[in-house]
């Protein structure tokens, strides 16, 4: 079972200017968890989610929501699996009890590697499960499919089997 909030309401950027624009327009902190929240309280209490835990999957921007879902409701959030994308390094995951998994490339004009392993020192200083993963020869956009100049399908077909992994190890059966 999925879900992908709609964060923009209908709208959709088909360029990085387009995307920009988008994200400048609205306020985050303010608008954002509106959605997220009842989205999430929505999934928990579908008939089909058994059991309860929950796994956030994020790219990029959705990343970003994904972490902060882990701090905000780690009584459901068991699983995160970022795709380019760390919040810059912060965050407090004193009390998630999420396990994280990561996804970057090697090569990012959004995300160094400075930010990216401050963000895992975060996350294991916290006590956290983490396995972070960098593709060689890619860069930020790999694994969309819609970015031929960026879309590296080996790498990933090799991310989405490594997510797919974890969410199973992280999320099948039990109720804790």
């Amino acid at each position: 079972m999925a879900l992908a909030p709609d964060m923009f309401s209908g709208k959709i950027a088909r360029t990085v200017a387009e995307a920009e624009r988008l994200a400048s327009q609205f306020n985050e902190e303010q608008d954002v968890p509106p959605v997220i929240l009842p989205a999430v309280e929505d999934l928990r209490k579908h008939p089909a989610v058994t059991g309860n835990r929950l796994g956030a999957v994020g790219f990029s921007l959705g990343a970003y929501w994904a972490l902060w879902l882990a701090q905000q409701k780690p009584e459901w959030i068991r699983a995160v699996t970022v795709f380019y994308g760390t919040n810059g390094g912060g965050g407090d995951f004193q009390q998630s009890k999420a396990a994280f998994l990561g996804h970057f490339a090697e090569t990012d004009p959004y995300e160094t590697v400075e930010v990216i392993q401050a963000l895992e020192k975060n996350l294991r200083g916290a006590h956290r499960p983490t396995n972070f993963y960098t593709y060689p020869g890619t860069c930020h956009w790999f694994f969309e499919k819609d970015r031929p100049d960026a879309y590296n399908a080996p790498a990933a077909q090799l991310a989405w089997d490594r997510t797919l992994a974890f969410l199973h190890d992280q999320l099948e059966g039990g109720s804790g």
